[in-house]
């Protein structure tokens, strides 16, 4: 039998939801990386829940059940290199949901950025990789889904972190 891993499918446009419980019901585990946002109507403030990866809905499982998730209304593709469907790394989706899961710092989309690659040795987030980025003075931690050439950055306290060689 063949281990099952992480891939990205790319879903249509406002389907991320509908399709990530149509995987979920045919026993597929999938994960949906979320983040909060306030949204300003003329009327309230509301905190609404975004997807951190539009478009995108990550699933586990053997390349066995492709053609059955490919026939899923609304699953366009299974992101793919050559021609192949390309996994995921454990690695970076375990980093990914421990950063977002860490309700202390604040975390926002950020556009894919290379930097010099480190770990976090204290802390809550103790463990996680990524690379180190500098926005507005601040230094900022980016986990990210190379496939995807999508990340997530998180403050950080520079004496969190070591530099990590390759």
């Amino acid at each position: 039998m063949v281990c099952p891993q992480w891939y990205a499918l790319q879903i249509a446009p406002k389907r991320l939801f509908t399709i990530q419980a149509a995987l979920e019901r045919r026993g597929i585990e999938t994960y949906l990386p979320v983040f909060t946002v306030e949204v300003k109507w003329s009327d309230r403030v509301k905190v609404v829940e975004r997807p951190l990866f539009p478009g995108y809905v990550i699933a586990r499982f053997s390349l066995t059940a492709a053609p059955e998730i490919l026939a899923i209304a609304g699953v366009i593709q299974i992101l793919n290199n050559n021609l192949h469907p390309e996994a995921i790394d454990d690695a970076e989706i375990a980093s990914l949901r421990r950063v977002l899961a860490d309700v202390l710092r604040p975390s926002e989309p950020c556009a894919f950025a290379l930097g010099e690659k480190v770990r976090i040795e204290s802390g809550p987030l103790a463990g996680v990789t990524g690379m180190v980025v500098r926005t507005k003075g601040q230094q900022r931690l980016v986990i990210g889904i190379s496939l995807l050439n999508r990340a997530v950055a998180v403050e950080l306290d520079a004496a969190d972190v070591v530099a990590v060689s390759c």
